[in-house]
């Protein structure tokens, strides 16, 4: 860190006292017993080390992170840690646990503050101990290392005797010290040693050295440096072999060098310079907000004393907050946060610091209750999602809200236990008392505002939960008369109870009924249009609320499509899509988006990658968000053209929304937006909006013939590199270059590609390749697949039908409809349903690899796609 000379000391003093600190007040200089990855993870975090890329852990290194078992470090970080570990097994006397303590040495030099670490190391308790430092030296005593260590010429403070030991506010440390490479002989050479050291240009040079000639390493550094080299050599190959390094010129790189006379400094230095870090307290991570103390005592188990509101503020916050971090932001938060509380190195994933952090937050609510009472909690935390249709971060936010208004955690614990006691006695209620409660619910919105005045109106009353519940609903229900018009929208047929158009609830049912879904029915199914009654059923709802539906996941509203819901308004799907999943799949689906908070579904790129990995890839599921974005993204790319514009404004259904996210999703991979100084995608749009697209689907065929045509132009210029015909420039990387040249070859000839398309709708025409074809509705999944099987079948449009036959062509094209209905005709298939339940999607796969994609809706039949068995 840059810092002025006169405050360099006090800096480098505050830096020493927070490892002072490190495990807990003054217990820095306690030794950890370490060994495996810890050992190797304390040491990295230590020398500042870059950590591993986490984005591409293995599942088994994933497994072996969560066990603690995992070294955060490879490549050149792991051979630094390797060097450093093997200095203290040498020292300990080959011993792979040791017992450790991290001491910080501070460097200052040109207006800089550094840091590098001394590890003092022992065998076991009272036995001898040893210094090891950065580059694995090994020191016998404190005054070995002080006379003999390889730190650069510059200032350094470090704790007296390397011991953490407080003054009563401070660490004791020694005064400025000049490292024996500042003695009087060797301050000529000050400036390269330096440079080499801080800089650590030392390595790359040393690799230059070990391969060839001395040349270049003096071309760079210096003849002096050389000079100064030759002269140390024979002395520096004894100190080495003094303190625990290689001499052997055979093995060990640094010792070679020496044996040809480099100097002994650069090389070690240049090691330290890639291990040295500018100091800095946010690198030490021991001044953390309250949330991180809550995440560190997730991580580790530390123990860390806040009072309840404040945990579970800080739980909120945490909770609310993880998914802004990344894999590498999480993994190097755990590495911080076990180092400097001599924690384990083990990592955790967002979902289990989430889960943790619950548990944490309610433990501490628990424990504000008397002894007795606890068990009434844990039932109501495990039925708070039946009960008040909310998921456990709410239920948290609840318990804020309370302590906002001044109402207790205990006392707002003991009366939401007490509001699980009136909930018992629903099933004792009448449907239409039932009906009463949901609509109360409705009105007063606030299920905490709705038990405080139960529970108050109970003690005042001096009557029991269930006479008290009885009395409010009737007074609600005077009300409700008094004040609505409508009260006959609901009315009783013998043992069924009907709640406007919606169908008829068995009395006997109601007991197995939610409170969330009898007000879904009373909301929503009540108002349904008569004409869709018949996509509804009761009796799928209850199991699907066995599923999680309602309990797990809130219903918000109805949508287009076949018993189409809206999931907490984030995610529009079919009760028959959700019902077409297996069970657990089912459950998992609507415990993530029930989960997902209003912030994570602003944005596609701030969902949580379990919920994109498990809902968008392999479900293959649209977030509205996704919808919204790529209309978003649609109308800025065909801004220029009002006509298109108009066709993306339009009322677009579901599936031409998700047309609009593939087309976005498939320009990303090529690259589409990329190519600025020859731009792709307004001469893609100028291309669709010449050919006069009538709809999103042929907007969207237009531009993925575009893209294929440019892609076909990339594979002719490898043939051509291949060939000796082009030559890729120098220092230009292969692949954007190509499609560079490729999207300007494209464009340069525009009438090229006219004429292309043109060819293949002459095709298409001349063979009869467009057209829907009609089948019975609501035929079950066989007989519509031998439906299909009766007719020829072809795309739905003919601009569709010529971007298929160009991506995924056929010999001759003229065949690709023939050869499409082969496939369908004589191959295993598989059904599924749309998102929205109004469509099913036949996939026809051939044993030679070959698939037909055929939709069906309404009994409208139609090719979406065909790729010929042997083809990618």
């Amino acid at each position: 860190m840059e810092i002025e000379e006169g405050k360099w000391q006090h800096q480098a003093h505050e830096n020493i006292d927070k490892y002072l600190h490190r495990g807990g007040d003054g217990k820095g200089n306690e030794p950890q017993l370490l060994y495996g990855s810890n050992l190797y993870n304390t040491i990295g975090i230590a020398m500042g080390l870059p950590l591993r890329d986490p984005t591409v852990f293995s599942h088994e290194e994933f497994e072996q992170a969560e066990k603690g078992e995992l070294v955060f470090f490879d490549s050149e970080s792991l051979k630094a840690i390797h060097i450093v570990a093997f200095g203290i097994r040498v020292a300990c006397n080959g011993d792979s646990k040791v017992y450790l303590t991290v001491v910080p040495i501070e460097l200052y030099y040109e207006n800089k503050l550094y840091e590098v670490p001394v590890f003092k190391v022992h065998r076991y308790h009272h036995s001898k101990i040893y210094y090891v430092d950065n580059i694995g030296r090994h020191y016998d005593s404190f005054d070995d290392w002080k006379n003999n260590n390889k730190l650069p010429p510059c200032k350094i403070i470090y704790p007296q005797n390397l011991e953490l030991t407080s003054d009563g506010q401070h660490t004791l440390v020694s005064p400025p010290y000049e490292p024996p490479s500042a003695q009087t002989e060797t301050k000529v050479l000050h400036g390269i040693d330096i440079a080499a050291g801080i800089l650590g240009i030392g390595s790359a040079i040393g690799l230059m050295v070990v391969s060839g000639p001395a040349a270049p390493f003096l071309a760079i550094v210096g003849i002096a440096s050389a000079i100064w080299g030759t002269s140390r050599a024979i002395n520096d190959l004894v100190d080495r072999g003094e303190h625990g390094q290689s001499i052997d010129p055979f093995t060990d790189s640094t010792a070679r060098m020496l044996w040809l006379g480099i100097a002994a400094s650069i090389a070690s230095f240049g090691a330290m310079g890639a291990t040295m870090r500018l100091s800095s307290l946010v690198a030490r991570g021991i001044q953390v907000s309250n949330a991180l103390k809550i995440l560190t005592n997730v991580v580790n188990g530390v123990s860390i004393t806040l009072n309840s509101a404040a945990i579970v503020n800080n739980s909120i916050y945490l909770i609310q907050h993880i998914h802004e971090m990344s894999l590498a932001d999480i993994l190097l938060n755990v590495a911080l946060l076990a180092f400097w509380t001599k924690g384990t190195f083990a990592f955790k994933r967002s979902s289990v610091i989430i889960s943790e952090a619950h548990d944490r937050a309610f433990a501490s609510i628990s424990q504000e209750l008397p002894p007795e009472t606890r068990s009434f909690f844990s039932e109501f935390r495990s039925r708070v999602q039946e009960m008040l249709n909310i998921d456990e971060i709410e239920l948290l936010q609840l318990f804020k809200r309370a302590s906002e208004s001044n109402i207790s955690i205990r006392e707002c614990a003991e009366f939401l236990i007490d509001g699980m006691h009136y909930y018992d006695t629903v099933p004792k209620l009448t449907s239409d008392q039932i009906e009463s409660l949901s609509s109360l619910r409705d009105f007063i919105q606030d299920d905490l505002q709705l038990l405080y005045g139960l529970q108050r109106i109970s003690t005042a009353a001096g009557s029991d939960r269930e006479q008290t519940l009885r009395l409010v609903l009737e007074l609600w229900d005077r009300y409700v008369i008094s004040n609505r018009p409508n009260t006959d929208d609901a009315h009783f047929i013998p043992g069924y109870i009907v709640l406007g158009h919606a169908p008829p609830i068995e009395i006997t049912q109601l007991e197995n009924l939610s409170p969330s879904l009898i007000r879904f029915v009373g909301e929503h199914l009540s108002t349904i249009h008569t004409d869709a009654i018949h996509e509804w059923s009761i009796t799928e709802l209850t199991s699907l609320q066995n599923r999680g539906l309602f309990i797990e996941c809130p219903v918000t509203g109805i949508k287009a499509g076949y018993a189409t819901v809206s999931l907490k308004g984030c995610l529009d799907i079919s009760l028959r899509k959700l019902d077409s999943f297996p069970e657990d799949t089912c459950l998992t689906i609507l415990k993530m988006i029930g989960r997902l908070s209003e912030e994570q579904t602003s944005s596609s790129s701030k969902l949580p990658s379990e919920v994109v990995k498990t809902c968008v890839s392999k479900n293959r599921l649209r977030f509205e968000v996704h919808r919204k974005e790529s209309v978003e993204w649609a109308l800025q790319s065909v801004a220029r053209y009002p006509e298109l514009t108009e066709i993306i404004n339009s009322d677009l259904m579901p599936h031409e929304r998700d047309r609009l996210y593939t087309f976005k999703t498939e320009a990303s991979a090529k690259e589409v937006e990329s190519i600025n100084k020859t731009p792709y995608m307004d001469q893609m749009m100028d291309f669709v909006h010449e050919m006069n697209p009538k709809n999103v689907s042929e907007l969207v065929a237009y531009s993925e013939f575009v893209m294929t045509y440019v892609d076909e132009k990339i594979a002719l210029l490898e043939k051509d590199i291949r060939d000796g015909k082009e030559i890729l420039p120098h220092n230009m990387k292969k692949k954007p270059w190509l499609r560079k040249k490729a999207v300007e070859k494209a464009f340069t000839n525009v009438q090229e590609m006219r004429d292309k398309f043109t060819e293949l709708m002459t095709i298409v025409e001349e063979n009869d390749m467009a057209g829907i074809q009609i089948v019975d509705k609501g035929l079950s999944d066989e007989a519509l697949v031998s439906a299909i099987r009766s007719h020829r079948i072809r795309f739905g449009g003919k601009v569709s039908a010529a971007y298929h036959i160009y991506k995924h062509p056929t010999d001759p094209s003229s065949a690709y409809i023939e050869q499409a209905n082969q496939t369908i005709g004589n191959s295993e298939y598989h059904v599924s349903l749309g998102q929205e339940g109004d469509s099913r999607i036949i996939m026809f796969n051939d044993p030679d690899g070959g698939n037909a994609v055929v939709l069906e809706k309404d009994g409208r039949v139609l090719l979406c796609s065909f790729r010929a068995g042997g083809r990618k």
